[in-house]
């Protein structure tokens, strides 16, 4: 028998520019601090304000579009012992890795289609950390 949970929610959310060296950071590390991060609900779109409007007003993507890293990080606990645990997405906007618990756990191309990883060497009895870097 299944056991599914929803991780929709409660999620941390930071852009990670390269230029002021915020890509470089050590964010798939589970004790990396997201205290200050904007939290966020899934499914999310980054781009939802900065790509609204270009100079026309016209839904072209804007000079401001961000187009770069991003991180979302979520702790949650596994009642795993003796189950197989995957981890699915409904689709990440367009390369996503996924860590659990600092490790890599694999990497998704493609914009638009559900992915899944089997995180069960991931993860231990307790309080786990999911972090996945998006590329748009």
């Amino acid at each position: 028998m299944a056991v599914i949970y929803d991780l929709n929610s409660d999620w941390s959310f930071v852009r990670l520019p390269q230029e002021d060296g915020s890509a470089s950071l050590p964010v798939h590390k589970s004790d990396f601090g997201d205290e200050d991060w904007e939290r966020v609900t899934l499914p999310h779109t980054w781009n939802d304000k900065d790509g609204a409007s270009g100079r026309t007003g016209i839904c072209q993507g804007g000079e401001n579009y961000y187009r770069g890293l991003a991180c979302y990080r979520r702790r949650f606990v596994c009642d795993c012992s003796d189950k197989r645990v995957f981890i699915e997405f409904g689709a990440a906007n367009t390369i996503a890795e996924v860590f659990v618990n600092s490790e890599f756990v694999g990497r998704h191309e493609g914009g638009y289609s559900a992915f899944r990883f089997d995180i069960t060497d991931f993860v231990s009895e307790g309080e786990n950390v999911i972090a996945v870097k998006v590329d748009n």
